[in-house]
């Protein structure tokens, strides 16, 4: 009992706490505003906001799916297996809720994900470093790298990284020492990778193969797999990566041929340029010493950022000299990931400082003739966490061979982690506190059910409202007044509902109201009366239809006429 709190200790606690303190050093101030605002931008973080919220309501209140709701896009509702949902953070936030508020909910598991990030990759770093101190290195690697920081912004999905270098290490053993103990936890692990991202349980099945083929090379046996000794455990590992993980994927195929979704990025605007992993982007503390690099970039700096470092390339670089050494040896398969994943990340386009060279054959190209369904996802850059894994196990075992050679060398180590430390010093992670209209107080207030059509928060007059960035307002303050909305920002949109959207903004431009709310089954409207820029500032009416009247008119909802924040 003792040894089993020694070892928890040891591998958990205090990796925990090293990691929480250097976020909280490294973000300082941000620790301060943590029950104030939430630790994310208005925009696809506040979208994020309402993922916590809606899984907490499908799960624990309406005993639903959370995969599809009628809470958005009415009076059909919508599918949200292309959505950016990541449903283990809001499984987590049901948890916090009872206890915290949706703010404190949301930054807890924000710390927690650059906590548990780092935790695990320094459990994967060990197992190749053989050292703790240097697998705490590697940990914080990863954990602090650009790529982690530049989705903080709003992408909550993305910074839930941290079952990746779990089921990285679970993966591994199963394979080395296979039992059907390893075989359930890999299956678990993996599933709560793709309940945080789909991309990344992606990367984890390239991964899975990379590894797989490695040691049947290693091994010399292509199908060692199916020996003996692994078929047990790898069979049952399958068997329920597919009842589990394997349905979402069918699920979302299958959705996708039916109501082909739409909004996916386009990958030659959204690759890792030739020079992005050693050149520092957009959310490098500095960043206006390398903007002419940055701003040159396609895309935009949240995707563009995945600067690994000139110290951790430097560190990589005395590792090959020593390559005959048994730890560098035994961590030779990570140099296949890392290299295998950055040419991958450098997208269907080669680009040099923002400057494309066309005819280059690059390798994603194949990987979309291999696997059509990339289609959907658009954004090679981010395969970029994988490479700051695999950086960040091979920085762990150089700084392990160069300690234990000489002073001078650990001298070089420790001037190579200064300089990392610099390096890797983030922007401010961006925080919001979005004031709350007294329209939104207003329809939470009102006692009659009804949908709503809101032409305040998130309408753009070019554009189907709902659909960018910006709506992510509305989609806050739904969880505020609780009324199931005629649009809604989903990441990845069934071809359907764009088109509901199209002819609900057709009849608004014709302020055809009374057609459009009998026809979609909406209740109540809200229009800006006087737009004073800030959508705080803006006053509005919150009106009611009367379904059995035939004019094109509204009634003024009960509570008032304009209400001004």
């Amino acid at each position: 009992m003792q040894t089993q709190l020694v070892r928890l200790v040891r591998w958990l606690l205090v990796p925990a706490a090293i990691y929480l303190a250097l976020f909280g050093a490294v973000t300082y101030p941000l620790i301060g505003s943590f029950s104030e605002q939430f630790f994310t931008n208005s925009g696809d973080g506040l979208q994020n906001v309402w993922n916590l919220w809606w899984v907490h309501r499908a799960v624990l209140e309406l005993h639903t799916s959370p995969w599809f709701t009628p809470y958005l896009h009415a009076p059909s509702g919508v599918s949200l297996l292309g959505h950016t949902l990541n449903p283990f953070n809001g499984l987590l936030a049901s948890a916090l809720l009872p206890l915290l508020s949706l703010i404190q909910a949301h930054n807890v598991i924000v710390l927690f994900a650059f906590t548990m990030g780092g935790v695990g990759a320094f459990w994967l770093c060990a197992a190749f470093c053989d050292r703790y101190g240097p697998a705490v290195v590697g940990g914080a690697v990863f954990t602090f790298s650009e790529y982690h920081f530049a989705h903080a912004d709003g992408h909550l999905q993305l910074i839930s990284l941290e079952w990746l270098p779990v089921f990285a290490l679970l993966w591994l053993r199963l394979l080395w020492r296979p039992s059907l103990r390893l075989a359930i936890a890999a299956a678990g692990t993996l599933l709560l990778v793709i309940l945080c991202d789909y991309y990344y349980f992606a990367y984890a099945v390239v991964y899975a193969a990379i590894m797989a083929g490695w040691e049947a090379w290693r091994r010399r046996d292509a199908v060692f797999l199916l020996r003996r000794q692994s078929a047990p455990a790898v069979g049952l590992f399958v068997l329920l990566t597919v009842a589990t993980s394997g349905q979402l994927v069918v699920r979302l195929l299958l959705l996708n041929a039916a109501d082909p979704l739409l909004g996916a990025h386009q990958a030659d605007q959204f690759s890792t340029d030739l020079l992005g992993a050693v050149v520092p982007g957009g959310h490098w503390r500095f960043a206006d010493l390398s903007r002419p690099f940055w701003e040159a970039l396609p895309g935009n700096i949240h995707e563009s950022s995945v600067d690994i470092g000139l110290s951790v390339v430097a560190l990589l670089a005395l590792l090959v000299p020593r390559r005959a050494a048994a730890l560098v040896r035994r961590s030779g398969v990570w140099w296949l990931v890392l290299v295998g994943f950055w040419a991958l990340s450098l997208g269907p386009l080669l680009r040099i400082w923002g400057t494309p060279v066309p005819l280059v054959p690059m390798p994603y190209r194949v990987l979309q003739k291999v696997v059509p369904a990339l289609a959907l996802s658009g954004v090679p850059a981010r395969m970029m966490v994988m490479v700051t894994l695999a950086a960040a196990v091979l920085v762990a075992v150089a700084v392990s061979v160069l300690w234990q050679e000489s002073r001078r060398w650990r001298g070089v180590v420790v001037v190579l982690l200064v300089v990392l430390a610099f390096e890797y010093l983030p922007r401010p992670i961006p925080t919001s506190a979005p004031v709350v209209p007294a329209y939104v107080s207003a329809l939470r207030a009102i006692g009659e059910p009804g949908a709503l059509l809101d032409l305040v928060s998130g309408y753009a007059s070019d554009r189907p409202f709902g659909t960018d960035a910006g709506a992510g307002i509305a989609l806050y303050y739904q969880t505020l007044h609780e009324r199931p909305m005629a649009a809604g920002y989903v990441a990845r949109l069934p071809t359907s509902a764009w088109q509901q959207l199209v002819s609900i903004t057709n009849l608004v431009d014709a302020g055809a109201f009374g057609t459009l709310c009998r026809t979609y089954g909406l209740r109540y409207v809200v229009i800006a009366t006087h737009d004073a820029g800030p959508l705080a500032d803006t006053t509005a009416a919150v009106l009611m239809t009367d379904p059995a009247a035939d004019a094109e008119l509204v009634d003024l909802a009960p509570g008032g006429a304009c209400l001004a924040p």
